[in-house]
């Protein structure tokens, strides 16, 4: 018997050919826990609450709609009484005339007419105020069963994704598998061949059969089977051959060669293989973790400098990437690549660059006086509060004609320029606001704060602001809080910098988050991975908690955060936020979406972010 082992043999196997996924319920599991048979179930059963909903809220539309036929129905009836009783006034002061040149006159029966019609109107008028006020207490159980069933709705979708991640997950485990199997295989050694030869493809044939079926036993065992099967092509199972054993090998009639193999396969996909499988986004399967995150800031970080920052003014202030060094000149050690420098000094234009820093250098910034002109389109400031506290970083956002709505269909025209907030208020900005007013918010007062759990939207009496049920940095967006808590930090902010602050009109908002795009995200019309903090985009925040404001990328107006995060209050007649969350899918985020919520909605998903007027000269 000859035996020989073969060591890391590494083969990509040759697919086959892609058809449509579809996820079959009735896929087979052996673990009554798999996470995707419970959100099955449960997305199971929301969508009989959905449909029930929609029954109701139907049911609710007609009743709404008798009681507006029942309107139009009492108004005509009104001009008829109404008309009835002109007639019967001017019938009574005929009659008085007639009463005044014959004494004698009985005018009474005229005047029980004219009573009789008056009260008719006046009877009629009050059947009217009951329909009106019937028709402003269903429209507003109309509005609460519209917004239960958008809430419903966001909590299906937000299902449907924690589904897709978990099959990803699933299968992810599944391919990931390990095992010992023996192999036969015969081969017709022509008559030239040399016996080495023939043993040596024997070998090789029979190592490539047991490497195929190995995958087959792969894709076998895994619930989603079929599916697998059906795009198999998109991936590389990268089957490993760790150990093999020619267990026996000879010539079993003729010229026909016969070998036996046992061999030790383990299979390791790449880490997307189980979404490309599945049909299924990339951003289901990576997600950049914190220690990846760490060491690319590590490697950027390797190389620093030696910068000195001078002005040709005295008592300026220098800003570094929003971090404050004081007046110059400024002496500091800076990691090599861009940084954003800021001078300012009252009176004056501020000097704003972005610089590259290489090596050890002097960066003279030349301060001009401020002519009397509003700030230019895309410039960034920030207002000086009391106690050396600052406003909110804004950033200019020019008058002009800009596309907003889904699909980007709507021409809007923005008559005067206006700054919005270059990220949402955060934990610090907000705590300075309380702490020098000592307002108290109505999480605060004991109404609570909602939270996202499980795709269920759960009250919670012990969550606001500082505890909003996960952990948070200062510069995270502030939570929990809801319309009058926002409008409040704008009234008081106005107060302490002498400008008009407020809550962004749905207008304002889109166009400054939009940044003169187009399409469904700033950056394209796909989430992608790692491009924002929504649920299920690749993050090490997703579906956790808030990150920090700036984790991401600017869009070309300079605007932060404005896809994910946090949802932000806007300026309404109904009640709405715009941006979508942490903990929503990422279809919610897109710039044109809109969550309605309750009047006094707070939420741990749930923050704002300010607009400040632009004076003109």
């Amino acid at each position: 018997m000859t035996t020989k082992y073969i060591k890391a043999l590494c083969l990509a196997l040759p697919p086959l050919l892609l058809t449509e996924l579809a996820f079959a319920e009735n896929a087979s599991s052996a673990d009554n826990l798999d996470p995707v048979s419970e959100l099955v179930e449960k997305l199971r059963d929301k969508e009989e609450t959905l449909e029930t909903r929609n029954d109701e809220l139907a049911l609710q539309q007609a009743k709404l709609d008798d009681l507006l036929v029942k309107r139009a129905t009492l108004e005509d009836e009104l001009s008829n009484l109404k008309r009835k009783r002109s007639n019967a006034k001017a019938e009574l002061d005929a009659k008085f005339q007639d009463l005044i040149a014959d004494p004698s006159t009985d005018i009474s029966p005229y005047q029980q007419a004219y009573q009789q019609a008056w009260q008719q109107v006046n009877n009629h008028q009050q059947k009217q105020a009951a329909n009106e006020s019937a028709i402003i207490e269903q429209k507003k159980r109309l509005a609460k069963l519209e917004r239960e069933q958008a809430l419903l709705a966001t909590t299906l979708e937000n299902l449907h994704e924690a589904m897709r991640e978990a099959r990803a997950e699933r299968l992810r485990k599944e391919l990931t598998q390990k095992d010992t199997i023996e192999v036969v295989h015969s081969l017709t050694c022509s008559p030239n061949m040399t016996l080495s030869a023939c043993a040596n493809q024997g070998e090789t044939l029979t190592m490539q059969k047991a490497i195929r079926d190995f995958r087959g036993q792969v894709t076998d065992f895994v619930t989603e089977s079929n599916a697998v099967k059906q795009n198999i092509d998109k991936v590389a199972f990268n089957i490993h051959v760790t150990n093999s054993e020619v267990v026996d090998a000879g010539f079993t009639g003729g010229m026909d060669y016969t070998t036996r193999i046992k061999a030790e396969l383990v299979s390791r996909p790449d880490k997307t293989a189980a979404c490309r499988l599945l049909d299924l986004e990339d951003r289901y399967c990576v997600e950049t973790t914190q220690a990846q995150q760490q060491a690319n800031r590590k490697q950027q970080a390797k190389r620093w400098v030696n910068v000195t920052i001078r002005s040709n003014r005295y008592d300026d202030s220098v800003t570094i990437n929003d971090v404050s060094y004081g007046s110059t000149p400024v002496e500091l050690m800076l990691p090599v690549g861009n940084h954003d420098l800021t001078v300012t000094k009252p009176g004056f234009m501020p000097y704003d660059r972005e610089v590259y820093l290489g090596k050890d250098q002097v960066v003279w910034a030349k301060l001009k006086e401020q002519p009397n002109q509003p700030p230019s389109p895309g410039k960034k400031f920030t207002d000086p509060v009391a106690n050396n506290l600052e406003a909110p970083q804004m950033v200019v956002i020019g008058a002009g004609e800009y596309k907003v709505g889904p699909d980007a269909r709507e021409n809007v025209a923005i008559q005067q320029s206006f700054a919005m907030g270059a990220t949402p208020v955060t934990v610090e900005q907000f705590d300075a606001f309380v702490t020098a007013s000592g307002y108290v918010t109505a999480a605060e007062q004991g109404n609570g704060c909602d939270k996202l759990v499980n795709g269920e939207i759960n009250q919670s009496l012990d969550t606001d602001w500082r505890q909003p049920g996960f952990d948070q940095a200062a510069d995270s967006p502030v939570v929990c809080v809801n319309k009058d808590d926002a409008e409040a930090y704008t009234e008081w902010l106005s107060q302490q910098t002498g400008q008009r602050y407020a809550l962004p009109n749905d207008v304002e908002w889109e166009v400054a988050a939009r940044g003169g795009t187009e399409s469904d995200y700033w950056w394209g019309n796909e989430i992608g991975v790692g491009n924002a903090n929504t649920g299920w985009s690749g993050t090490v925040w997703s579906n956790d908690r808030t990150s920090p404001v700036k984790s991401f990328p600017p869009n070309p107006f300079g605007v932060y955060d404005t896809a994910g995060n946090v949802w932000e209050w806007v300026s309404n007649d109904t009640p709405i936020a715009r941006g979508g969350a942490w903990n929503f899918s990422p279809q919610r985020s897109r710039v044109s979406e809109r969550l309605e919520l309750g009047e006094n909605t707070s939420a741990n998903y749930l923050g704002f972010r300010v607009v400040r007027d632009i004076k003109t000269p």
